[in-house]
């Protein structure tokens, strides 16, 4: 900005020549019982010159530089607001994902835990011959499938808690995540957000900012044809201008008026104009077309929040029936009236049933986060992160 304004003040500039001249022309006149020598110049020449130019009218193009150089500066800040709301829409996912995989671990340890003492109390049972070796058997391959499904867990979130490390520039420390997924709705008005994201997203504004360069650019562009006025003056101080005595020094002065009228540059004007009008109808398709995507990013995120919330409530009231539903397998196996399968398969639906209550717990804070990164918001997050990661 400050550089296109320095066009619009005036340019400051002093020369300085030296030159040495082997030869220097001269002529004697007689002049009765005298004569007189005439030399053109001095064999050391020495000239010093401050020169003054100032713009006075050039038909808008340093108005147009600088409302560019603005408008350049306004799309920096732009960038910068994107580039801070995308390292916070990845940390807050990397964060709730090492939750959901923390709250993973929990469930696949209580179904490690069902399958122990499920195992002991068929043993109990075999040993008194009330079941066949098969039942053991089924049990026992319940018990390493849980046991391994627990391992693949840790890994995920080791590697969860690795990106999570990276986002927060702790790469090399351990750190310790306090919180857990939580089903907190919101009042999410579609046309609230659409209005927000329309108005405060900054790769829409940044369009908005490109149709302005544009326009700035055709502004320069028809101007490049058109006549500009200077301003200059000059104070000039030399020696070997005086025939009579070329080694004395004189100073001079000037001032005047140029105007600068390009006639003709072979219709680079009219292509420029035509090019720079292409690229402003290039930014309001983009915009147009941006302005859609944002929609239907909401639209679809609203559908997800929706649908998640709906599941989050099936699913707790069937987690309360898988565990009634163990419960009651269990006892009647005890009463040799159900058999190992009829357990297992219980406790399969009581995890199936707990996994899908924390996924849908992830797919409604994950659709939460997307319409936050949409309206560029995030203060549904603000007051649980503040207390949640510690190092």
């Amino acid at each position: 900005v400050g550089e296109s304004r320095a066009q619009q003040l005036p340019s400051l500039a002093i020369n300085g020549i030296y030159t040495h001249v082997g030869k220097v022309t001269s002529f004697t006149i007689p002049m009765g019982n005298i004569s007189r020598t005439f030399r053109f110049g001095t064999s050391d020449r020495f000239n010093a010159e401050l020169s003054l130019r100032l713009p006075l009218f050039t038909w808008g193009r340093i108005s147009g530089g600088i409302g560019m150089a603005h408008t350049g500066k306004e799309l920096s800040v732009l960038e910068r607001r994107r580039e801070i709301s995308a390292i916070l829409y990845q940390t807050i996912q990397a964060y709730y994902s090492v939750l959901l995989n923390q709250r993973i671990i929990e469930l696949h340890r209580s179904n490690v835990r069902r399958s122990e003492e499920f195992l002991k109390i068929a043993e109990n049972r075999y040993k008194s011959g009330a079941i066949p070796r098969l039942e053991i058997l089924r049990t026992e391959v319940q018990l390493k499938n849980s046991i391994s499904q627990l391992e693949d867990a840790n890994g995920n979130l080791q590697k969860s808690a690795l990106l999570l490390r990276k986002l927060i520039q702790y790469p090399d420390t351990a750190i310790h995540l306090e919180g857990a997924l939580r089903f907190n709705p919101v009042n999410a008005v579609e046309e609230n957000i659409m209005d927000r994201a329309l108005e405060v997203r900054s790769d829409l504004n940044a369009i908005e900012l490109q149709q302005v360069l544009k326009e700035y650019e055709i502004q320069i562009a028809g101007s490049s044809n058109k006549p500009s006025l200077m301003f200059f003056s000059g104070y000039n101080v030399q020696n070997g201008f005086d025939p009579t005595n070329p080694d004395r020094f004189v100073d001079n002065w000037n001032l005047g008026l140029q105007l600068s009228f390009p006639l003709f540059n072979g219709f680079a004007t009219t292509h420029k104009i035509e090019n720079a009008r292409l690229d402003y109808q290039k930014a309001v398709l983009q915009k147009q077309e941006l302005q859609d995507i944002i929609l239907l990013q909401i639209r679809q995120a609203l559908t997800t929040l929706h649908q998640s919330a709906l599941k989050i409530g099936s699913q707790q009231e069937n987690i309360k029936l898988a565990d009634e539903a163990v419960g009651v397998a269990t006892e009647q196996f005890s009463l040799g009236i159900a058999s190992s399968l009829d357990v297992l398969t219980a406790q399969q639906t009581l995890s199936q049933s707990e996994m899908l209550y924390s996924q849908a717990l992830f797919n409604h804070i994950m659709a939460k986060l997307e319409l936050s990164r949409i309206m560029e918001e995030y203060s549904w997050f603000a007051p649980e992160l503040e207390k949640s990661l510690e190092k």
